[in-house]
């Protein structure tokens, strides 16, 4: 179904119906979220929406840092609670909307790994691209039952090592390592593997493992192989770099360890001709330059939801924007392809932006785009108890 610029979100008392064409159930920011012991307060529509893909992974990581009793990790896990409470619209120079997320950064926040590998995948593809051929290489170090911190500091030792040896130094042109943790089968003790991509020379695997066997003093573990599918190796090195580990079947106790031993541990690094791309920036924010904030999407919600009729404009654009924009606006993913049915002109969106503004008076929501570390208001950790409860009433559009 086409929807023009007359689209209008029906009033609250008519949330209930059960007749007419839907696009499907949202949750509005401003419901009452549906709450027991195991509720997460304060969760809103947005951050529902926009964590979805993550849920499961995401409640547990919170329930392990709120229950730790690790000064560190609860607050870790009020900054994980506040990822993307207010997401903020904006514009940029070009006249386009932008979404201001307000994501935590945080390492362990699943939806802040995809973002960071994505940007670390884009790069080392950009910066690997020119090579005529690209080899795949794992280094391992020997089964050991040190702490986590501690061999991962071996690892990168012994890989600076094997970096000023004459081998590599001859072979090598440059490349990019990322780190991938473990747990052994029986989970009893942690390992820890390197992912690296390389190019230059061809190395057999039996010299490197003598050299590796040098540089580390107790392993000859290597395994190493041409890139035949050059996407796919990269995008295996890159989801490690921004999370280092699969963390589906770890206990709270196991997420905490590992959380609290790779803090400040540097987990991606680029070397040779690759190190001037700069592969292992941590830039969250790189995006069109930013012309104006405008206001809070749970603005525009609560204001279309009271009958103000800019802000039924201004949802029913956004609506038809993407994906992303539904998501703020706590509405459902379209079914695949719709999007493609449901175009928004520019002059649509200018309108919209416009409109937007006369609403941004009334935007209560606290700024989303903080640095780390910012003082803000957040849930206190021992209210974070998961999982996620939530129920409310469709939203319906005629």
């Amino acid at each position: 179904m086409r929807h023009n610029n007359t689209e209008t979100l029906v009033p609250p008392t008519e949330y209930g119906a059960t007749t007419g064409p839907a696009l499907g159930r949202c949750l509005s920011s401003l419901d009452a979220l549906e709450t027991s012991v195991d509720a997460l307060p304060h969760q809103t529509a947005a951050q529902y929406r926009i964590h979805a893909r993550h849920e499961e992974e995401r409640n547990r990581t919170l329930r392990a840092f709120a229950g730790s009793g690790v000064v560190g990790l609860e607050k870790r896990a009020a900054k994980l609670g506040d990822c993307c409470r207010w997401p903020k619209l904006a514009k940029c120079k070009a006249g386009k909307p932008l979404i201001l997320h307000g994501y935590c950064r945080d390492r362990m926040c699943p939806t802040c790994a995809d973002r960071r590998s994505m940007r670390v995948f884009a790069r080392t593809k950009e910066a690997l691209g020119k090579a005529a051929s690209v080899r795949f290489l794992t280094l391992t170090l020997a089964e050991s039952t040190r702490e986590l911190g501690e061999q991962l500091d071996h690892l990168t030792d012994s890989f600076r090592r094997l970096r000023q040896s004459k081998l590599w130094k001859t072979s090598v042109k440059g490349g990019v390592a990322t780190i991938e943790v473990t747990r052994g089968q029986r989970g009893e003790h942690w390992h820890v593997h390197m992912h690296i991509l390389i190019t230059g020379e061809y190395i057999s695997q039996t010299t490197l493992a003598s050299q590796w066997e040098l540089a580390t003093t107790d392993s000859k573990i290597v395994h190493i192989r041409a890139c035949h599918n050059r996407d796919k190796d990269i995008g295996y090195a890159a989801k490690y770099a921004a999370k280092p580990a699969n963390t589906t079947n770890w206990t709270e106790a196991e997420l905490c360890v590992f959380a609290e031993q790779v803090k400040g541990k540097r987990l991606i690094i680029a070397f040779g001709d690759c190190h001037a791309s700069k592969i292992e920036k941590n830039n969250e924010r790189e995006q069109p330059e930013i012309d104006e904030e405008i206001c809070s999407f749970q603005t525009i919600t609560q204001q279309a939801e009271q009958g103000n009729e800019d802000a039924k404009y201004v949802h029913a654009v956004l609506a038809r924007s993407g994906p992303r924009f539904r998501a703020c606006l706590g509405l459902p993913p379209l079914p695949h392809r719709a999007d493609q049915a449901l175009l928004v002109t520019e002059q649509e969106t200018a309108k919209a932006l416009d409109l937007a503004k006369n609403l941004a008076r009334d935007d209560t929501a606290p700024p989303v785009d903080r640095e780390p570390g910012e003082q803000h208001e957040t849930q206190r950790p021992e209210q974070l108890s998961l999982p996620l409860k939530i129920s409310a009433p469709p939203v319906r559009y005629r």
